[in-house]
C-alpha cells in the first residue's frame, strides 16, 4: 500500500519581537544619520539629489561647493585647499558618511525621492524548513502545553527547563513563559 506523502508547509518556530526592535531602530537610525548629513552639508550648498548625495556626502559637498565658486576653478588648486581657502570643514560630514556606511540597514527610495527602510519578517520570524523538522516543533508544542497543564494542579519552576532541554527551551522573563530558542532547535 502506497501512502500519499504529505504536503510540506513550514511553521513558525520563534517570533523575536526584541530583534525586531533593534533593526526597525537601526533602519531609523540609518535615515536619521542622512537627515543630520543633509543638514550640515546644506550650510554649504543645497542638497537637490538626496540619493546621490547619499552615496558619497562629501563628493557631493564639495562638487557642489566647487560649482558654486567658480572663481577659483582657473587656479589650479586642489579642491581642499579651494574649501580651506572658503574656511570650510567636512570633517563633520565625513564621520556621518563612515556611521552612516557601516550601518547595515538597506535604503529605499520612494517616487518623490524621499528615503525609506523595511524591517522585513523573514529577518525577524523564523519557520521550519521540512516535515522533520514540523514534527520536532509539534512535538516540543505538545511538551509546552502539557507542562502548562501540570502548572494548573502543580507548582513547576520552568526555568529549570532550560537547563534540562540543553537551552532548546528558555524562559521568556517578561510572559514567564516557556519558548522556543530557534538557534537550538535549528541545531538538531
Amino acid at each position: 500500500m502506497v501512502t500519499a506523502a504529505k504536503e510540506f508547509k513550514a511553521i513558525e518556530i520563534n517570533r523575536d519581537d526584541e530583534l525586531k526592535t533593534i533593526l526597525e531602530r537601526r533602519a531609523t537610525y540609518k535615515i536619521d544619520t542622512l537627515e543630520d548629513a543633509r543638514t550640515e552639508a546644506s550650510r554649504w550648498c543645497v542638497i537637490d539629489d538626496l540619493k546621490v548625495f547619499s552615496d558619497d556626502f562629501e563628493r557631493y559637498t564639495i562638487k557642489k561647493i566647487l560649482d558654486e565658486n567658480e572663481a577659483f576653478k582657473g587656479l589650479n588648486i586642489s579642491e581642499y585647499k579651494v574649501l580651506d581657502l572658503l574656511d570650510i570643514d567636512l570633517s563633520t560630514l565625513r564621520n556621518l558618511q563612515n556611521v552612516f556606511e557601516q550601518n547595515v540597514s538597506e535604503l529605499f527610495w520612494n517616487d518623490k525621492g524621499e528615503p525609506y527602510t523595511k524591517v522585513e519578517k523573514k529577518d525577524y520570524v523564523f519557520y521550519t524548513k521540512n516535515q522533520s523538522e514540523n514534527r520536532n516543533l509539534e512535538t516540543i508544542n505538545n511538551f509546552i502545553d502539557a507542562l502548562d497543564d501540570l502548572e494548573d494542579l502543580v507548582s513547576i519552576q520552568k526555568a529549570r527547563f532550560m537547563q534540562m532541554t540543553q537551552g532548546l527551551l528558555y524562559l521568556d522573563a517578561a510572559t514567564a513563559e516557556l519558548k522556543i530558542n530557534h538557534r537550538m532547535f535549528i541545531a538538531l
